[in-house]
């Protein structure tokens, strides 16, 4: 990707000069990348540091040239390789990408003077094996725990041996070196939301809505508000990767709202969790954003969570679609599922949308 024809709100550059280069990678278009919180995340932990420089890279179009979106930079200039990925789809844009750099995919045909290549997210964290050939390290697992030790051991980078073998001190790091499977275990997870890194400032691309490199949820701050899942679906990924649900607590969700609104020059928060409605505070959370006068855009909620105090608020902030995912029009499948939501709780939450002058459902169906 060449340097784009529009500015954005917050984007780093830094001098080259002698810090960690590191290329932050996500094997998708611009559009979609963008809408990752991991990946402002990751920008930002990073290019916190004096002594790391962090520029992006997204799946190139239509065959035009491979370079970072800060300093028109070759993947090939940075000294180390970090790649984001949420979905398996994603594994062939991986692909992609290091071809259009001149690296081959790989990781026994590439020299030890390439980058080493780190792969993280979701689906990596489920099985990592897909990309075993590919990486030179995966991370499973979610990095706060060890966020602070990562950077580290970026900023003291000297070489790509060496730098594998410091990642074995840091677990959930599978690295892959000399024929062997090298990994640290337990396999990190974010216990409570405290004292961790969060990327309040984000990049925000000054586009018109509804265009070609315009985010998914529009201009919104992304806020996660929950992670993880107790539901177990047997369909769902989150649920056996992550079961067990953390919340962020509400005076951090609110102060995030509070700062990132001007910082981001937002009017929209754009709520992330797989189980959003089920915050213990969502109600709360869900007026605060009222009272700000901004409006939010929610994932499918529960039927159980449709409540006439609900829909005021949704009704105050002029929302006018609910969602919903019954996943499925039979009762017997859905439980099978282990979604345990009859049809009645679902009728009766579009009932009483219907009551509140909300006349539009959305439903997902697999």
């Amino acid at each position: 990707m060449i340097s784009l024809a529009f500015a954005e709100l917050n984007v780093v550059k830094k001098h080259w000069r002698d810090q960690t280069k590191v290329a932050l990678a996500y094997p998708a278009p611009y559009k979609v990348g963008i809408t990752s919180l991991a990946l402002h995340y990751l920008y930002f932990l990073m290019n916190n540091s004096d002594r790391i420089l962090a520029e992006r890279f997204f799946t190139p179009e239509h065959n035009s040239p491979l370079l970072s979106v800060e300093s028109n930079k070759s993947l090939k200039s940075f000294d180390v390789i970090a790649i984001s990925v949420a979905f398996e789809f994603g594994y062939l844009d991986i692909i992609r990408i290091l071809q259009a750099s001149g690296l081959n995919p790989l990781r026994k045909s590439r020299s030890t003077g390439d980058p080493p290549v780190i792969i993280g997210g979701p689906s990596v964290s489920a099985n990592p094996y897909p990309l075993s050939n590919i990486a030179d390290a995966i991370y499973i697992g979610e990095l706060e725990p060890y966020e602070t030790s990562f950077i580290e051991l970026l900023e003291t980078y000297t070489s790509k041996d060496a730098f594998l073998e410091a990642l074995t001190t840091i677990p959930g790091f599978l690295v892959f070196k000399n024929n062997e499977e090298l990994f640290k275990g337990p396999i990190p997870r974010e216990k409570q939301f405290q004292n961790v890194f969060y990327p309040i400032k984000q990049i925000i691309p000054l586009v018109p809505e509804n265009t070609k490199f315009s985010p998914s949820f529009g201009k919104a701050l992304l806020l996660e508000v929950n992670r993880g899942c107790s539901s177990r679906c047997r369909f769902c990924l989150i649920g056996h990767t992550r079961l067990g649900t953390i919340n962020r607590p509400l005076n951090i969700l609110t102060q995030i709202i509070e700062k990132g609104m001007q910082l981001n020059a937002v009017n929209k928060i754009a709520l992330l969790g797989s189980s959003v409605s089920s915050h213990p505070n969502f109600l709360e959370l869900i007026q605060f954003i009222v009272d700000k006068k901004a409006t939010f855009s929610i994932p499918s909620l529960r039927a159980d969570k449709i409540t006439p105090e609900f829909l005021e608020l949704l009704k105050k902030a002029q929302q006018r679609t609910v969602t919903l995912a019954p996943e499925t029009g039979s009762e017997e499948l859905r439980h099978l599922l282990h979604k345990k939501i009859t049809n009645d709780k679902i009728i009766q939450a579009v009932n009483l949308a219907k009551q509140f002058g909300i006349n539009q459902i959305k439903l997902y169906l697999i």
